[in-house]
């Protein structure tokens, strides 16, 4: 076609294969994972653990659960301090055995699988890769819990 498309930077949901292939064909381009489905595949987890009822209940354990999810918010070096902080309000909470497995489960998926520097969307203009989320549903998330 005759144009060479060089984008500084892509949003994308979190699939590895695609991060990969972006990053390997365009490393000049900053791959971002779309901060609503990092949110939505929390909230999911918190679903999945049966933590619903804590979740709408437990003002405290709901306010823990969303940190993790702002922590994408937070400029990149103080993700890490950032989650030891929330780690050490989670082991002093009253539901400390229910939260620690979203613990593991975060630990694992979004501070290993995939790093912060993949998530973090403290500077960014745009923040998801669809709008009709960032205008409507991820406000519902914080809002209404879903």
């Amino acid at each position: 076609m005759g144009f060479d498309l060089k984008p500084l930077s892509i949003i994308c949901d979190f699939e590895q294969s695609f991060m990969n292939a972006v990053t390997n064909e365009l490393p000049q381009t900053i791959v971002t994972g779309c901060w609503f489905h990092l949110c939505q595949s929390c909230y999911r987890n918190i679903q999945k653990l049966g933590m619903m009822n804590l979740y709408e209940d437990d003002v405290e354990s709901r306010e823990l659960l969303r940190g993790f999810m702002g922590f994408a918010l937070l400029h990149i070096d103080r993700i890490y301090e950032g989650y030891e902080i929330l780690k050490q309000r989670v082991t002093t909470s009253s539901q400390a055995k229910q939260l620690n497995a979203f613990v593991s489960y975060f630990e694992h998926e979004w501070m290993h699988v995939f790093k912060p520097s993949t998530w973090f969307v403290n500077k960014t203009t745009w923040r998801t890769n669809n709008h009709a989320e960032d205008n409507i549903t991820f406000s519902n998330i914080f809002n209404t819990g879903l």
